[in-house]
């Protein structure tokens, strides 16, 4: 939860969480679970196997979140998973309102992003600390990222573990406290930056 996430980073672009629920039905059931997790990730969609599913919109050598949320196959203007969020791929931009949590011009989510789940051992960048990991991407601060964060793991697959957000403010938002409360009801960490004013 902060400024967005690059999503088409190198070193962040599998990484980045997919809504199970959100993804068409008719593409869900015909893409190939890849690494047998039950989880159709950024992994799976670059995997050859895959190709027929996906187009490479960005023209950057892979499959990002940024080509599915511009491919209509994918962003079909359905709220598949019936949350009130239009095809939330991958997050919500609360700051604009849509399903392209991209970061506008602030890096600091991304910085963020890099240190808790960048790719390691592919010479790109730094290494995160967590290699293999879904981030799910949140544009915004306060309490209705959160809830949305703890929606979302109250309906997850059996096969989906949300653990955390990750918090960066530099002020206070009202309902903060009582949506860590709700977040902590369903074992949600709520991680914050200490140094932040």
């Amino acid at each position: 939860i902060d400024t967005g996430i690059n999503y088409t980073h190198p070193d962040l672009y599998l990484n980045i969480w997919l809504n199970q629920k959100e993804i068409p039905s008719d593409l869900r059931v015909s893409i190939f679970d890849f690494d047998f997790d039950g989880l159709i990730t950024l992994r799976d969609l670059n995997n050859p196997t895959n190709v027929a599913f996906t187009r490479d919109l960005n023209s950057n050598g892979y499959i990002d979140a940024g080509d599915l949320l511009n491919d209509r196959r994918w962003a079909n203007g359905t709220d598949d998973d019936r949350n009130g969020f239009r095809d939330d791929l991958i997050g919500w931009d609360f700051e604009q309102n849509d399903n392209d949590p991209f970061g506008g011009t602030s890096t600091h989510g991304t910085g963020v992003s890099s240190i808790i789940g960048a790719l390691g051992d592919n010479k790109i960048g730094i290494a995160g600390i967590n290699w293999n990991i879904q981030m799910m991407a949140l544009r915004g601060m306060g309490a209705v990222p959160v809830d949305y964060f703890t929606n979302a793991a109250a309906n997850a697959l059996a096969s989906e573990h949300f653990i955390a957000t990750n918090n960066s403010y530099i002020k206070s938002e009202e309902g903060i406290e009582d949506a860590i409360i709700r977040a902590a009801q369903k074992n949600i960490l709520f991680i914050a930056a200490a140094g932040n004013s």
